[in-house]
This record gives C-alpha cells, structure tokens and sequence, in this order.
C-alpha cells in the first residue's frame, strides 16, 4: 500500500481519529487522549475504545505506531488543509517543528532569485518545450508560457462564461498521483505565516482545470479543488525545477546541465504521461491531467487619468504577501479564479456569481488596486455583497452605460507550472476621480505601490519604467502576467478613445 492509498483512507475514518493519532504519535496515553478527545454530542469515549479504535485503523493503513508520524506529516502536505491538525496545541508546534525547513527554504528562495535573474529558468523551458508548444513573443523576446489562439477574443465576457461547465461532484484527489513532497514547503510556510488563502486554517475552494475540450467553441470543464492542491501540484513544478537547478554542480556546458536536470523532474515528466504525450510530441497544454491545475485570472486593467491618457497598472511581486513567484513583475490585478464560498454553498442559487470570472477578477480588483484587503478578506465575503462596494459600483454603471469595456483575451499556460490563467482587460473610458485617486495595492505588492504605466509608452517598453530598464524582461515577469500584458495591449489598440 503506498502513500496515496493510505490517504484516501484517512479521508474517510471517522473525524477524531487525525486527533486521536497526533496525541498518540506525541506519547500521550490513553487516558490523556480520552480526557481531551470529545465526541459529537459533548461526551468522552472510553479508554477501551479509543484503543481499540486506533489498533483498528493501523491495521486499515498498515503501519505500525513508529511511523505513523511520518505519514501525518506527509498527509498535512498532500490535503493543503488543517484536517491533521485538529488537536489545540499542534498549530504552534507545527510551527517550531518546521522553523528550520523554513529557514533552509529562505536560503534556497534566495539562491533560486539569483539564477531566475539569470534568465537559467527561462532558457531552460525554451530549450526543454522546443517544438512542443508555441511560445509567446513581444518586442522580439520569448516568454515562457503558451497562448491559446483568438478563440475568445471579442467575444464577449458572456460568451466565454458559458463556456465554462463546473462539475461539482468531481474530486481531483481520486486522479492525482502519489507527486514528491521533497520539494515544495510553501503550505507550511503559508501556515505559519498565516496566509490569507487559509479560511480558519483550511485552505480556501479554487476552480481547477480537467480540459478544454474540442468543440467549437471550446467547453472550459472545470472542477473545484483548493488552494493548496494547486501549491504542491502545480506550483511545485516550479520548485523541482528550480531546485535541481540550484544544486547541480557537475559544471560543463548549459545544454550538458539541461539535459542532466531534464532527467531528474518526475513530478513534471509524471504529468506528461498522464498528458499521453512524449518529449518529442506536442503537449495538449490545456488538459488538467496528473495536478491540480487550478487557474489564475489576470486583468489588464486600463484607466485614463486627470489628464485623460490611458495608464495600466503592474507592478513587482512581494515575498511576503505571496505563495508563488515572489519578487517577478505581474499585472494588477491578478490572483486565483477562487471563491470565497464553501462547496456546499457554491450549491445555493444565490451564489452562482463566485464562479463568474468577471466578478471574481473585480473582487481581486477592489484587494490589490484599490486596497481593500482588509476591508473584504476577513470574514469571507462573497460578491453578492463585495458588488455594494462604492468603488466597484462606478465600474459596474461605466460598463452598463458604455463607458468602459470588459473583454477576454485568452487563456495563458504558465510553462513554469503549467497553471492556466484566463486573461481579461478592463478599460475604462473616463476619468474617475474616486478610482483613479485612490489606487494603492495591497501587500501582494513591493511597497503597496504599482507603476501606473503611460500605455503609449508600451510601444517601446524599455522606456516605460525610466528606473528599470529590465522591468519587461522575461525572467523578470511572471510569464502568463506578460500574456494578459502584451496579448490585451495588442487586442485594446482597436477600443482605444480619442481624449
């Protein structure tokens, strides 16, 4: 029985036993346990039952009591939630337990920055995807990521929404393999830094990817997961990719090194399998097979100022107020394609909006350009409330009366790890006073600050950021943040108003 089988079981024993192990793994005795263990209904369970309940299980999972510890560590990876960490006191002594992991991962973090601004990562993905994908170009430069064709594009936010077929009763980890834990740690890291895609210490529902089917025009089938899934599924890729990079030490030429680290990804090789593709074949990009390919959404948004020239809004990733690709120039906003709703809740007619790309990327509008993290994070708030705010209600009115438009660019594949992004742009026509005044990002951003960039200067973006020469540069930018960037600049130049 391996790992995978063993956690499938976990998900079904009956909720105290994760309690009832981390005590025992920690050398409580029985009688300890059954004083802290409370049933359902407020009552205590027997000393003899809490034995015979635990001997029963190991025996389900095959282990004996020496290494159940390793599995529960292994099983808080795999879920992304806090299932095994219902006991009072584990949250803090998780915490101290994984302080020098995550101290190592600070030293690795800084080491792998160093070979990304390198532009190692990128020559990599182009030389280990060549003619298995079309890669995206602007201004005569590769990123590593690939574009869907103009399937959607002016189409229509409608349009593309009915494209999309959310299959609720589908659970990813039924398909997903027995990946490597070795390489990912962000889902403790996040844990102890008390991220805000945890909702009471359990990770929050995002739509995931099973595939863009071939129907003209395409069905977007989708599925919820959760936000950690998607961490050490998708986002790890990144990770074994980045950490071979880092310890590989034998010397020789770029192509020698690339090809001894191609040899040792199996978690990406893994899902090319599962993707019935080999290295010489065209990767079906968009089929969500073998990961949680939960999908981003990206907005290009455009406004015109006091003196009615249209600016945009990106700006550089924050290592502390992100999960994934720190320190890379994204645009704003940009985050999960995620509800703040629970599954049962997604159920309800009245929620139907949280899985609406359009007012999923406003919600992330009002959190990283307008500031309102604070405001709209804590509790969850779903739209049907977030759509009162003041600010978001000018948008709203600009695009009922024709003053702004909303429109779907495409769908990006981040070659790094392989998550999907839809990529949308919001322009709005007119200066407003109570938007444009107050933008200010949240702490996904360096500094809470973004760089209002002159649109007009895109054109020759090595002078759009004066400071920062390199600031469009490939390594630089998250790559599906550059799809949303230079596919909507092109598709906007058409909508575009006289002052």
């Amino acid at each position: 029985m391996d790992d995978l089988e063993r956690f499938v079981i976990l998900e079904k024993l009956e909720p105290h036993f994760f309690e009832i192990l981390e005590m025992s793994s920690q050398g409580k005795s029985d009688r300890e346990i059954t004083n802290l263990v409370k049933k359902p209904n407020g009552g205590t369970y027997a000393d003899g039952s809490i034995k015979k309940n635990r001997r029963a299980q190991l025996e389900k999972l095959e282990l004996n009591q020496a290494e159940i510890s390793g599995l529960l560590e292994r099983y808080k990876i795999w879920t992304g939630s806090s299932l095994a960490l219902v006991a009072a006191n584990t949250f803090e002594q998780f915490k101290q337990v994984n302080s020098a992991t995550i101290q190592e991962r600070q030293v690795q973090l800084e080491k792998v920055t160093q070979i990304r601004a390198s532009g190692l990562v990128l020559r990599f993905l182009v030389w280990y995807y060549h003619n298995r994908v079309t890669f995206l170009t602007a201004h005569g430069k590769i990123y590593p990521c690939s574009f869907t064709d103009n399937t959607f594009e002016d189409k229509g936010v409608e349009f593309f929404q009915n494209q999309i077929v959310m299959d609720l009763t589908y659970k990813a980890q039924d398909h997903l393999p027995n990946y490597d834990y070795r390489f990912y740690a962000s889902s403790k890291t996040l844990r102890q830094n008390g991220s805000n895609h945890l909702d009471n210490g359990v990770s929050k529902c995002t739509f995931a990817l099973k595939n863009l089917d071939s129907d003209t025009p395409p069905k977007m089938n989708l599925y919820v997961s959760d936000y950690f899934t998607g961490l050490d599924t998708s986002e790890s890729l990144g990770w074994e990719l980045m950490s071979q990079l880092v310890a590989d030490s034998q010397g020789g030429s770029e192509a020698d090194l690339f090809a001894r680290v191609a040899k040792k990804l199996p978690q990406r090789r893994r899902i090319e399998i599962a993707m019935g593709t080999d290295q010489n074949q065209q990767l079906q990009i968009l089929q969500g097979v073998g990961r949680a390919a939960t999908i981003g959404c990206a907005m290009l948004f455009v406004y015109r100022d006091a003196d009615r020239q249209y600016r945009c809004t990106l700006g550089t990733r924050s290592a502390e107020g992100v999960a994934a690709q720190p320190n890379s120039v994204h645009v704003a906003p940009a985050g999960m394609f995620q509800s703040e709703c629970t599954l049962q809740e997604l159920l309800l007619p009245e929620n139907k909006e949280e899985w609406q790309i359009d007012k999923r990327i406003f919600c992330e509008l009002l959190e990283e350009v307008l500031d309102k993290s604070e405001e709209y994070e804590e509790p969850r708030i779903p739209y049907r409330i977030m759509k009162k705010d003041p600010q978001l209600s000018v948008i709203l009115e600009m695009l009922k009366t024709g003053k702004a438009d909303f429109l779907v660019s495409g769908i990006a594949v981040d070659l790094l790890n392989l998550r999907p992004e839809i990529c949308v742009v919001l322009i709005l026509h007119e200066y407003s006073e109570i938007i444009v005044d107050n933008i200010k990002s949240n702490r996904e951003y360096h500094g809470k600050r973004l760089n209002q960039i002159l649109l007009s200067t895109l054109e020759n973006p090595t002078s759009a950021v004066p400071s920062d020469s390199g600031f469009f540069a490939p390594q630089n930018m998250v790559a599906s943040g550059a799809a949303c960037l230079w596919k909507g600049f092109e598709q906007i130049k058409g909508y575009l108003r006289t002052p």
